[in-house]
């Protein structure tokens, strides 16, 4: 089995995320303010940023799911399947943060009336929208720079794989792909497969994103491995390595490893 990357290491957003949406409480709260008074609330700047804070909380825990969503399905790669998971998001995701963040300030706003409260969840839903633009496009970012970022971080050149009471030392340099079966990872070095528990996940965050690339759900493959790449009618495609193997790669990945591999498109005169 190998071990998972810490905790900690994918932890460190979170304090990043909270003091975002405190910094966004606090730009919305004069606008806030003059409503509130405008409608006859003796309402005192104190409490109208806590209510916003509150309002913003189903957003706070909202967001790595739409950085996530962000970073895996880049809507610069044009392709409609990625279209409707952020049109999804749109229709359903946005309006039950709304719901949930209207919601929570009627609970403990003493003023606040329930009679309105189908009108002012479709406002709030309204003005979302740009905020989620926003995180999505915090989100798209973070996936751009996320190889510049990598080649700060160390990553280990052996890994020990423990199989059948025995554990070998395997340089990651020797392994030419990996691959899923069931719940066991299959990892490919030369002739040799070494077969062993764990989620293939947790063994992709510890090899170097620089070398390595997910070229499916269940497949990883080393970049200096690949000879040549054939596409199929699908948008899937298929890579040959240089051990002569052949691995399939999803079209949900294709762009992206196209783009990692640095390919110009070059067409024959036949």
């Amino acid at each position: 089995m190998i071990a998972s990357r810490p905790l900690r290491a994918r932890l460190w957003f979170v304090p990043a995320i909270v003091g975002a949406w405190l910094l966004l409480a606090l730009a919305w709260t004069p606008a806030t303010l003059l409503v509130e008074r405008a409608g006859g609330h003796g309402a005192d700047g104190g409490g109208v940023f806590l209510l916003v804070l509150l309002s913003f909380v189903p957003w706070m825990a909202a967001t790595p799911l739409m950085l996530w969503l962000a970073q895996r399905f880049p809507v610069a790669q044009r392709r409609v399947e990625r279209l409707l998971v952020h049109a999804m998001v749109g229709v359903i995701v946005i309006p039950l943060v709304a719901l949930a963040g209207r919601a929570l300030t009627l609970l403990v706003n003493p003023v606040g009336s329930w009679s309105h409260f189908g009108i002012a969840v479709a406002i709030t839903a309204f003005y979302s929208v740009p905020i989620y633009v926003a995180v999505a496009a915090i989100g798209q970012a973070l996936a751009r720079a996320h190889p510049l970022a990598a080649a700060t971080q160390t990553y280990p050149a052996r890994l020990a794989i423990r199989e059948k009471g025995r554990t070998d030392v395997l340089e990651t340099r020797a392994i030419d792909h990996v691959d899923v079966a069931g719940h066991y990872l299959c990892i490919h070095a030369g002739e040799a497969v070494h077969v062993i528990r764990g989620q293939l996940g947790d063994l992709e965050a510890r090899l170097d994103p620089a070398e390595f690339a997910r070229v499916h759900r269940s497949t990883i493959v080393r970049l200096d491995r690949i000879r040549a790449l054939d596409e199929r009618r699908n948008g899937d495609c298929e890579l040959l390595l240089a051990s002569g193997r052949r691995v399939a790669a999803s079209r949900s990945y294709r762009d992206a490893l196209q783009a990692r591999l640095g390919m110009a498109q070059f067409e024959s005169p036949s």
